[in-house]
């Protein structure tokens, strides 16, 4: 019984845990920002990858399994993702 759980906890963290992708304005004169990172586990580690490449406008954009898989998650281009 006890393997059941922790089997369970293990698949909803897999399915609830989101992994960050790092997404770049690559110039003033685009509007869509570019993918140059994917899967950090941690937005600390996104954040801290674009300042060491040096990037002065990006976004570290949450996402989960379960989202995905059930395209619940809007694509990287729209404005939901940068309304703030």
């Amino acid at each position: 019984m006890k393997a059941v759980f922790v089997l369970l906890v293990l698949v909803g963290f897999y399915l609830f845990y989101p992994k960050y992708d790092l997404l770049v304005w690559p110039d003033p004169f685009s509007d869509q920002f570019v993918v140059k990172g994917e899967g950090f586990y941690t937005a600390g580690n996104c954040h801290q990858q674009a300042e060491t490449a040096g990037y002065e406008i990006y976004r570290c954009v949450g996402k989960t399994l379960w989202n995905e898989m059930l395209s619940t998650s809007a694509g990287y281009h729209t404005e939901r993702h940068f309304s703030d």
